[in-house]
């Protein structure tokens, strides 16, 4: 099942793309998930792709994806590999409090041990 998640995640329907990230959010999030190595880079690919959308809640399902995916090391070296944190820093200073939240909490779990902190600015009204 989880080899289909790259080709919905690629649909053309925005909810669907939004359900599919909330899938991968649940099953990552079970300590017996386990996923071949290039589906999990196709599915890292494509949650990067995701964090373009315009859709905020799209962006903030497919950040929370990414977290849950990063706790483990192959997804962290799967998302490492994919480039996707780079986007990601750009996030963390989004008017949107939320999403810069939780890019920041991504960036820090990825980056545990690397250069790849992100520190989170301070939000002035």
């Amino acid at each position: 099942m989880f080899s289909e998640i790259p080709q919905l995640l690629a649909s053309s329907n925005a909810n669907i793309r939004l359900e599919t990230a909330k899938l991968i959010t649940a099953l990552t999030s079970h300590d017996s998930f386990a996923a071949p190595a290039d589906v999990l880079n196709q599915v890292v690919k494509k949650l990067e792709l995701a964090l373009h959308d315009k859709d905020t809640v799209l962006v903030e399902e497919a950040l929370n994806s990414l977290i849950q995916i990063a706790i483990w090391l192959p997804g962290a070296e799967a998302i490492v590999a994919s480039n996707a944190l780079e986007y990601a820093q750009e996030l963390v200073a989004s008017t949107n409090l939320e999403l810069g939240i939780r890019a920041a909490v991504y960036g820090r779990r990825i980056g545990r041990g690397s250069n790849l902190i992100f520190d989170l600015p301070l939000f002035v009204n």
